[in-house]
């Protein structure tokens, strides 16, 4: 990830080689809410269960390391946390 200043960190992979993953934000602000934003690359879903799913996220920079467990939901065309 490359410090892009003002407490907001950014990788930029438009091939998505890591995992698919095209672009990750992680906003650090001196004070409020810390936003970790992922997008991926296009990829084929079809055959995936149109069930809900645990979706696990670790993150780890430096000395800091943080692990978290949500239910994410199908909702319309969107997968959002339930």
């Amino acid at each position: 990830m490359t410090n892009k200043g003002g407490g907001k960190y950014e990788l930029k992979d438009k091939a998505g080689t890591l995992g698919g993953l095209k672009t990750v934000t992680l906003k650090v602000p001196a004070k409020g809410v810390r936003q970790l934003t992922v997008q991926t690359v296009p990829m084929d879903l079809s055959h995936a269960d149109r069930v809900a799913h645990m979706v696990e996220i670790d993150l780890s920079i430096g000395s800091y390391h943080a692990q978290h467990s949500r239910l994410w939901v199908i909702k319309g065309t969107k997968l959002q946390t339930s």
